[in-house]
């Protein structure tokens, strides 16, 4: 559980117990005294809507603060009793997943957690645990994580939020799910490298089997070409990539390994206008790729469009055996780019 999650959930159970000191202080039907709290003024002592003494707003500021901390430490404490489910993308049970929990359970620094295993049918059971907070991730050796499915949070001592769920119910357990890897083949990876791009719509060829990139033409390019500032403080900018010989067809599913057969264009361009309401300087592909001697690869490209230092950032997985279109990648079976 990261820290700053615990100093926010701490920060709003402080802010409501503020609120209702105010509101406690504040007498009904009139607005707060200007007047001086060290005394006060004549009859007024006796009535019952009266400005409170220095002495009364901090023993009430003592009591409402007492009483936060004791919200805080309840909430931190309370019981966590949860049930869970591990399956794959088909809805089959996956036993002895490893499942790691994190908890909320401490305050003003990082909470405690654990570890267990699912079950023969994929279930999951951790109890005798205390927490406003349970984090619950979900793994095993042979399968992907799935973002938002493998890991959740759920609000047991607090409130709901956009990332933490209510817990679940008795007989509803939670599930989680994991992707099943499939048979993967030798793939040359290339890890996340830099490349300039020159601002004049040169090309830059890059060669996914070594990693090497050459201005010229041939084999799979990238291109750009970057405005001058205007006065918004935006530029116009566009990148080209060609796959003469070839062609680019860009990926739409996450765990989509398998380069189509066919449906490829010659080329692919993006970019943004200066004058576009949702103007950016950054974008992000992945894309299935064909080259000219029928190998495939599957490539991410961050894009960088600078008007002093234009660039791209890629990661590509390039298939050796022309005609093969499986681009699953197993790093145990991974081929060193240029061997």
């Amino acid at each position: 559980m990261k820290k700053e999650r615990v100093i926010v959930a701490i920060v709003v159970l402080l802010l409501f117990a503020g609120l209702v000191w105010i509101l406690k202080l504040r007498p009904e039907g009139r607005p707060p005294s200007c007047k001086s709290p060290h005394k006060l003024e004549g009859d007024a002592a006796a009535g019952s809507n009266l400005p409170l003494t220095r002495d009364e707003l901090q023993r009430r500021k003592r009591m409402n603060t007492a009483k936060a901390t004791n919200v805080i430490q309840a909430a931190l404490n309370t019981q966590i009793t949860f049930h869970g489910m591990v399956v794959d993308q088909n809805g089959y049970s996956i036993p002895n997943a490893k499942v790691s929990y994190s908890l909320l359970n401490k305050f003003n620094a990082s909470g405690s957690g654990g570890t267990t295993t699912s079950g023969v049918d994929g279930e999951i059971m951790i109890s005798g645990v205390r927490g406003a907070v349970l984090g619950v991730n979900v793994s095993k050796d042979g399968y992907y994580q799935i973002p938002d499915e493998s890991n959740q949070r759920f609000a047991y001592g607090m409130g709901t939020d956009n990332y933490t769920k209510p817990p679940p119910l008795e007989g509803s357990p939670t599930v989680f799910v994991l992707r099943k890897m499939g048979e993967a083949e030798p793939l040359i990876h290339l890890t996340s490298r830099q490349y300039s791009i020159p601002n004049s719509g040169q090309s830059v060829s890059i060669d996914l089997s070594t990693g090497n990139a050459r201005q010229k033409s041939g084999g799979l390019t990238v291109s750009a070409n970057v405005g001058d500032v205007e006065g918004n403080g935006q530029y116009n900018w566009s990148y080209e990539i060609i796959v003469q010989g070839g062609g680019i067809s860009e990926v739409t599913e996450d765990f989509d390994f398998a380069a189509p057969g066919n449906g490829y264009q010659s080329r692919v361009i993006l970019g943004s206008q200066a004058l576009d309401d949702n103007w950016t300087n950054r974008d992000e592909r992945s894309y299935f790729v064909k080259l000219p001697d029928g190998t495939h690869a599957r490539i991410k490209v961050r894009f960088y469009p600078r008007t002093y230092k234009n660039m791209v950032v890629l990661e590509s997985f390039l298939n050796p055996k022309p005609g093969s279109l499986n681009l699953e990648f197993d790093p145990d079976k991974a081929i060193e780019p240029g061997s």
